[in-house]
């Protein structure tokens, strides 16, 4: 899956100030800190196409069994795939509700924890579960705030004198121009 650069530079601006604005943390340089959580959402998405790669190549292999069964539907028999080859290495992969679903969360917040914990230019105040669950708590608001960003754009497709059909291609490509528009404007 991926997620617009705006969104994770906005998510992450998010959590960092959150932790630092409730002296959660400190951080002598919090751009570069905030560069370095980008990162690691990065490469977290990369990872989870290494698994569809892999899933791919997996299901390409087997192709002419599965065509043989007419009730199998190859996106979820891919997503299935992609989450066992992701369960060995205990990796939550993206996708289910929403953008980021529950378990992402809580795997990107541990990643978060993990990194304020072992970098040197940052200082956290607070007890290492108490710290997961304040970078979980800021994930969620940010995430909420994204939700809102997603209603706003719907309002303004809506808003348009002709009415243009929910679930229409042309309504879900306006929908998405104003979401994006909504976060260069933040971003």
């Amino acid at each position: 899956m991926r997620l617009p650069k705006e969104l994770i530079t906005i998510v992450t601006r998010g959590i960092l100030r959150h932790l630092i604005e409730r002296k959660i943390i400190s951080s002598e340089n919090a751009r570069d800190t905030q560069q370095k959580l980008e990162k690691i959402v990065f490469l977290d998405l990369e990872k989870d196409e290494e698994f569809l790669r892999e899933a791919k190549s997996v299901l390409d292999k087997k192709l002419a069994e599965i065509r043989e069964v007419k009730d199998l539907d190859y996106h979820l028999l891919l997503l299935k795939a992609k989450k066992e080859i992701a369960s060995k290495e205990n990796f939550v992969v993206w996708g289910g509700e929403g953008k980021f679903s529950t378990e992402k969360i809580n795997q990107l917040s541990k990643d978060f924890a993990n990194f304020f914990e072992n970098d040197d230019l940052i200082e956290y105040y607070v007890k290492k579960e108490d710290l997961f669950k304040e970078i979980k708590r800021a994930f969620e608001n940010e995430i909420n705030k994204d939700k809102k960003r997603e209603i706003r754009a719907e309002e303004k497709v809506r808003s348009i004198k002709r009415n243009i059909a929910k679930g229409t291609s042309e309504y879900e490509t306006l929908k998405e121009q104003f979401y994006r528009e909504f976060l260069s404007k933040e971003a």
